[in-house]
């Protein structure tokens, strides 16, 4: 996956930043900070 662009937004509306990726293959997708870690889950939203 190469990102194409990364804007930054509160998705979830929890009060932290989420990264969202439009990449080479037309998918959006957002990044969410684990509570519990330094780790990134991933969430495609389109295709």
């Amino acid at each position: 996956m190469i990102v194409n662009q990364l804007e930054v937004y509160d998705m979830d509306q929890d009060g932290r930043d989420d990264i969202v990726t439009l990449d080479n293959r037309g998918v959006i997708s957002i990044l969410s900070l684990r509570n519990d870690s330094i780790a990134f889950d991933q969430t495609d939203i389109d295709s």
